[in-house]
C-alpha cells in the first residue's frame, strides 16, 4: 500500500511536470509567433514605407518634369513673343521709304521738310513782309532742299527744284537786295500751286 502511494506520488510529479513544460512551450511558440507577426508587421510597414517613399520620389520626379516642362514651354512662348515683336519693328522698318533722298525729305527726325516746305508756301504764298526769323526759316529750307537736289536722280531731281522753287525765288529777291536783316523784309509775291502740285507727286513717287 505504501508504495502504491509512492508510484502515484511519482507519476503525479511527473504529470506536473509535463504539464508545466507544456505550459512553457506554449509561452514559447506564443512568443514566436508574436515575434513573427511583430517581424511580419515590421517588415509590412518598412516595405509600406519604401513604397510610400517611392511613390513620393515619383510624384516628385513628376511635377519636377512638368514644371521644368511648363518652364520650357514659358521660355518658347516667350522667345515666339520677341520674335513676333522682331518681326513687328522690321515690318515697321520695311515699311519705311528706301530711297535716302525720300526719306531725308519726309520722314527726317523732328519736323520733316515735307511739312516745313508746306508751312512755308502758306507764308511765301501770302505775300506779306517778313521778319529776319522767318525769313532765314525759309532761307534755311531752301538750302535744305538744294542739297537734295545734288543727291536725287532724274525725276526725284526734278519734282524737287518745282518743290523749291518758290523759295529759290524769294530768297534770290531778299538777299539781290541785302535786305535780309531788315526788321520788314519785303518779299515778292510767289505763286506756290505748282510747287504744291509737286510736292504731292513726289510724296506718290517715293511712296
Amino acid at each position: 500500500m505504501r508504495r502504491t502511494f509512492t508510484t502515484i506520488t511519482a507519476l503525479g510529479a511527473v504529470l506536473a511536470l509535463a504539464a508545466c513544460n507544456g505550459d512553457s512551450t506554449d509561452d514559447t511558440a506564443t512568443g514566436e509567433d508574436t515575434a513573427a507577426v511583430e517581424t511580419m508587421d515590421g517588415t509590412t510597414d518598412t516595405d509600406s514605407d519604401a513604397a510610400t517613399a517611392g511613390a513620393t520620389d515619383d510624384d516628385t520626379a513628376t511635377a519636377t518634369a512638368g514644371a521644368t516642362d511648363d518652364a520650357t514651354t514659358t521660355a518658347g512662348a516667350t522667345d515666339d513673343d520677341a520674335t513676333t515683336a522682331g518681326a513687328g519693328q522690321d515690318g515697321a522698318s520695311a515699311g519705311g521709304m528706301t530711297d535716302p533722298v525720300c526719306a531725308e525729305f519726309f520722314e527726317t527726325q523732328g519736323t520733316p521738310l515735307a511739312e516745313r516746305a508746306t508751312d512755308q508756301f502758306e507764308v511765301v504764298g501770302a505775300g506779306d513782309d517778313l521778319d529776319p526769323v522767318s525769313f532765314s526759316e525759309v532761307n534755311l529750307l531752301n538750302g535744305r532742299i538744294a542739297t537734295l537736289v545734288e543727291d536725287a536722280d532724274g525725276e526725284h531731281a526734278d519734282l524737287l527744284e518745282r518743290i523749291n522753287a518758290p523759295f529759290d525765288e524769294v530768297v534770290d529777291a531778299v538777299t539781290s537786295e541785302d535786305l535780309g536783316n531788315e526788321p520788314e523784309i519785303v518779299i515778292p509775291d510767289v505763286d506756290t500751286s505748282d510747287a504744291e502740285a509737286a510736292l504731292e507727286e513726289f510724296e506718290a513717287a517715293c511712296a
